[in-house]
């Protein structure tokens, strides 16, 4: 092999070298949890913070400062609620068992809009409500869980707030729904 066919020959493998690291750069085999928090920086809880949730009492209700709850894209606590911050916050809980994720059936929110406020609520990334709420009041959400929607270890309340905003007082947040009490019910 001559000189000229030898360093194309290396230049063709070098580049194939950097197309591949490049795929791998664009496409990384990582949970979704890893990804939104290291990678895309849309998280504020690290996988690790998720997975050191305590697991949630069965039937119980939480309320919007609850430590059993991962707050992700919602402001501090104020005096009776918390703020969700952006277009899609999201909870994260900890479920213990199989047992415990089977006999979940029905999701319970307390919520308070900000004006009116088209929400889709999603559980491990799967639809469960699309519905507008526009009382200016607190307003009890309950939404049946399908079958095999959760699962033992991390789950994820995802909500999509396309209307969220901010409230024209001089508060610069992106404000959609204040939480007030979240709950999973039995069977």
């Amino acid at each position: 092999m001559n000189r000229k066919a030898l360093i194309a020959s290396a230049l063709i493998g070098i580049s194939l070298f950097y197309v591949y690291v490049l795929y791998l750069i664009l496409t990384p085999a990582v949970s979704e949890a890893y990804y939104r928090y290291y990678i895309s920086r849309d998280s504020q809880i690290s996988p690790n913070q998720q997975m050191a949730l305590p697991t949630i009492d069965v039937g119980s209700t939480l309320r919007f400062d609850s430590n059993q709850l991962g707050y992700d894209g919602w402001s501090t606590p104020e005096d009776s609620f918390r703020w969700s911050l952006g277009k899609r916050p999201a909870l994260h809980f900890i479920l213990g068992d199989v047992a415990q994720a089977a006999s979940m059936a029905t999701l319970t929110l307390e919520i308070q809009p900000l004006g009116q406020q088209e929400i889709s609520i999603l559980i491990n990334e799967q639809l469960l409500l699309e519905t507008r709420v526009e009382s200016p009041d607190v307003a009890l959400i309950q939404i049946p869980i399908p079958p095999n929607t959760l699962k033992p270890g991390r789950n994820t309340v995802y909500f999509h707030l396309p209307d969220a905003r901010t409230p024209g007082n001089g508060d610069s947040r992106v404000l959609g729904i204040a939480l007030v009490s979240f709950a999973l019910g039995e069977i």
